[in-house]
């Protein structure tokens, strides 16, 4: 557990790891190659058996089709968890109608979907772009 009022918080918790690791920007079709990244870096936090992770990518060039997906990620949710997070996105095109974006990752999986929310209609992903700017986080349960 954690005792509180300490210097070093962290030498009481269970599990505790900060690291770094390498997003990648891909599709469901042709999963394809970046031409060139212009920001990728990811962050991530872990007590236990709960993960928090925050990236951001820039990239162009790239050839792939399909839903967009972040992929690299070191720790993949429980196969009973799913996770959700939050995006910026800019320069990709969205459908129509959107009204909020959110990053999800389902159970067992090592990639991020990043689906949308429409007025009166169900849930969409966001199509792959050749190019753009992101900026994202995700929690969940790992075993």
């Amino acid at each position: 557990g954690v005792r509180f009022g300490s210097a070093n918080a962290q030498d009481y918790l269970d599990d505790y790891e900060e690291g770094n690791w390498t997003p990648q920007i891909k599709g469901t079709t042709g999963a394809g190659t970046v031409g060139s990244y212009t920001s990728q870096v990811g962050k991530y936090l872990k007590i236990g058996n709960f993960v928090y992770f925050t990236w951001s990518l820039g990239w162009s060039g790239g050839s792939a089709g399909g839903e967009m997906r972040t992929t690299g990620f070191p720790y993949t949710p429980a196969t009973d968890c799913s996770g959700m997070g939050s995006v910026m996105l800019n320069n990709i095109s969205i459908h129509s109608n959107v009204s909020n974006i959110a990053t999800y990752i389902g159970p067992g999986n090592d990639y991020t979907y990043f689906y949308t929310s429409r007025s009166s209609a169900g849930w969409i992903t966001v199509n792959y772009a050749s190019s753009g700017n992101l900026i994202a986080n995700v929690a969940f349960r790992t075993t």
